[in-house]
């Protein structure tokens, strides 16, 4: 398991919010370096890439993970910005780096904005960008799930955002210098 993030089975993440609770059974992955967790189904794997915060969740089958990066996690500015100032920014440069984007859903709660989208990220498929704030905290997800398997992960994808929690506790490690998270996690 490489060393940038833990595994916990069985443990439920904090505060609900109004979200589904995690389906039973799923695996909880708490990244190092960012003050959040995430559920997968028990059955699949989670393995992280050379490119810091790039997640492949891998089904039992081995074949059509569904992507995840956490994009950025940024403290000090939503204490002086607005939920929309911190996250239109980081929205608009998705955008310009997905071909043929086409926002299909948007959306916006006071703590959270998700944009669902259809494009192509190397493949055409379907995407997901997230934000959730919680206190001072925000943090910025894309999940990616190409064509040919969306239908067949729209559920567990659903599942796995329900289950996105801002945690209290602070990164496990500080980013090394010069780390595309350095400003907003250390």
């Amino acid at each position: 398991m490489p060393s940038d993030y833990r595994e916990d089975e069985g443990v439920k993440p904090p505060g609900g919010r109004g979200r589904e609770a995690v389906p039973p059974g799923w695996k909880l992955y708490r990244p190092a370096r960012a003050p959040l967790t995430l559920a997968y189904p028990p059955d699949w794997t989670a393995s992280e890439s050379a490119i810091a915060g790039r997640l492949f969740f891998r089904p039992p089958d081995g074949h059509d993970p569904i992507s995840a990066h956490v994009i950025d996690v940024i403290q000090a500015a939503t204490a002086t910005l607005s939920f929309e100032e911190v996250t239109a920014p980081l929205a608009r440069s998705l955008r310009q780096l997905v071909h043929d984007y086409r926002e299909t859903a948007a959306v916006r709660l006071p703590d959270l904005l998700r944009i669902d989208y259809t494009g192509t990220v190397v493949l055409p498929g379907q995407g997901t960008l997230y934000f959730v704030r919680r206190g001072a905290t925000l943090c910025a997800l894309h999940f990616f799930v190409p064509r040919s398997t969306a239908a067949r992960h729209a559920a567990v994808l659903e599942a796995m955002l329900a289950s996105v929690r801002l945690t209290a506790e602070e990164p496990a490690t500080p980013p090394p210098p010069g780390d595309e998270w350095a400003g907003g996690c250390a």
